[in-house]
């Protein structure tokens, strides 16, 4: 009997350790890996502004498009952010606060936020993007835990009725995306 007693630790201990192994072994197996790749989009968007009647921004900006990107193929892009219009013609619209959803073909999802300035270019009422970036902030799917960022580039030709006749153009995403 005292040999089974002074066992007991010895065998607690060994139940312990196979535990904790057996734990560990099943953790890994079942454990996602991330992936870490880059991301490109290029789509073709539509961008109607309108008076927001939020304080701080004066205009709202809603973009529509369709395009292409590397993880996903076709996707739609759906868009929202607010504009500052320049005070003079040589000073860029700067946009902001800005939210946009990916949506790919099966219906998953990609948020991100983003950020930037239109300026223009010698070409009357086209505007480049400069000094644009996005930050990935999830999705839905595979892509629920996704981040990454990186920058945007495009043109856009402002209508001479900015209200009533949307912004033409084309908008690329170039950055990392993990999920």
């Amino acid at each position: 009997m005292k040999k089974i007693i002074a066992a007991v630790p010895k065998i607690a201990s060994a139940v312990a350790i196979i535990c904790a192994a057996t734990t560990s072994s099943a953790l890994a197996a079942g454990a996602k890996q991330t992936t870490n790749v880059p991301f490109k989009a290029s789509f073709t968007i539509s961008e109607l502004l309108s008076t927001s009647g939020i304080t701080g921004c004066p205009l709202a900006g809603m973009i529509s498009g369709i395009g292409e990107t590397n993880l996903f193929g076709k996707a739609i892009l759906a868009a929202t952010d607010c504009v500052t219009p320049p005070q003079t013609s040589e000073e860029p619209y700067i946009f902001n606060a800005g939210k946009f959803v990916l949506t790919t073909g099966s219906g998953e999802t990609l948020f991100a936020t983003y950020q930037g300035e239109f300026w223009p270019t010698t070409t009357l009422g086209v505007y480049e993007v400069r000094n644009g970036s996005f930050s990935i902030t999830g999705g839905t799917g595979r892509y629920t835990r996704a981040y990454g960022q990186g920058a945007l580039t495009g043109k856009e030709t402002l209508s001479a009725k900015p209200f009533t006749v949307p912004a033409t153009g084309v908008l690329n995403a170039d950055g990392m995306i993990s999920y």
